[in-house]
């Protein structure tokens, strides 16, 4: 892939403006299009392969600006796409955070774009490793429940269970309404998910590309209520 002979080091800023960096594996092709947005397309650096996952089209430059930071490091630390988009998702919410607590009109907007970059990052892959998480649980149950209940997930043999809950996960578990926790802008579906993967309950999902749009506790999820609650 042929990058462009611009001096520039900094992300751009300019609509019509693109460039392309290489950063370890990865070329970081950079546009801003004029129709408006902040476009990122990682590509192999030998190669035309796309990397899906860490290509996206995001509303304001700030987001996009984290994003190529994100994806930049990781390129020069050698990290893994994988690695690299679970770093990006820890960003964005910790950004996210700090966004909030400011509470102002401006933040608002800012808090849509990244909320919408953090569920593009949940692909289809990310769903079917919970859905496989979740059969392995349920092939380890213990007990038994009558018919039309929510099975109980037992411990898991990793011991995930026995790790702190992070302070996003604890205030997941706060907002929970008769038991289900619904995604907005205090709670991000990454943060449900991870809820999931630590077998404290099960999530719920729409249309094709199965966007999370709940996550129902079970008696694990709320015992973590109580000792969250303490």
């Amino acid at each position: 892939m042929q990058q462009t002979t611009s001096a520039r080091t900094e992300p751009v800023t300019e609509p019509g403006e693109h460039y392309a960096r290489t950063y370890g594996q990865y070329t970081v092709v950079l546009s801003l299009p004029v129709d408006g947005g902040f476009a990122i397309n990682t590509y192999a650096a030998t190669g035309s392969h796309r990397y899906a996952e860490l290509s996206f089209t995001v509303g304001d430059a700030d987001t996009g600006n984290l994003a190529h930071r994100i994806i930049k490091t990781g390129g020069e630390q050698g990290v893994s796409p994988a690695g690299i988009r679970e770093a990006l998702t820890d960003a964005l919410v910790r950004e996210l955070h700090e966004v909030q607590a400011r509470r102002d009109a401006e933040s608002r907007t800012r808090i849509e774009h990244i909320n919408a970059l953090l569920d593009h990052l949940e692909s289809p892959a990310d769903t079917a490793k919970v859905a496989e998480l979740a059969e392995q649980v349920r092939r380890n149950l213990t007990d038994t429940v009558p018919a039309g209940q929510q099975p109980q997930i037992t411990r898991s043999r990793s011991g995930v269970e026995h790790k702190p809950l992070s302070v996003p996960m604890q205030r997941a578990l706060n907002a929970h309404v008769n038991g289900i926790v619904y995604p907005d802008t205090r709670v991000v579906r990454a943060t449900l998910r991870a809820l999931a993967g630590r077998g404290l309950g099960t999530l719920h999902f729409e249309g094709t590309r199965k966007r999370i749009v709940s996550l129902e506790l079970n008696k694990q999820g709320h015992n973590a209520v109580k000792a969250v609650a303490r």
